[in-house]
């Protein structure tokens, strides 16, 4: 399982996402986005296995949201 910020300092983590896919597409994802970012998240969900929660976010949201992508 992998949690990333789609809004990374040092480089995009819509990058990184597309990188982890490139080496396992079966990789479960967890993206977080603090702005609209849908475009680019419905681009990377093709998959099924990766979500998308909105910062700020409550560890119980994160929760919720790793046992749905889990369930994949």
């Amino acid at each position: 399982m992998i949690v990333a910020d789609l809004g990374l300092p040092d480089g995009s983590g819509v990058d990184l996402v597309r990188e982890a896919l490139e080496q396992d597409e079966s990789v479960a994802m967890i993206v977080a986005s603090g702005r609209d970012a849908r475009s680019s998240f419905e681009d990377l969900a093709r998959n099924g296995r990766i979500a998308h929660i909105a910062k700020p976010y409550e560890i119980a949201g994160l929760r919720s949201v790793f046992m749905e992508v889990q369930a994949g």
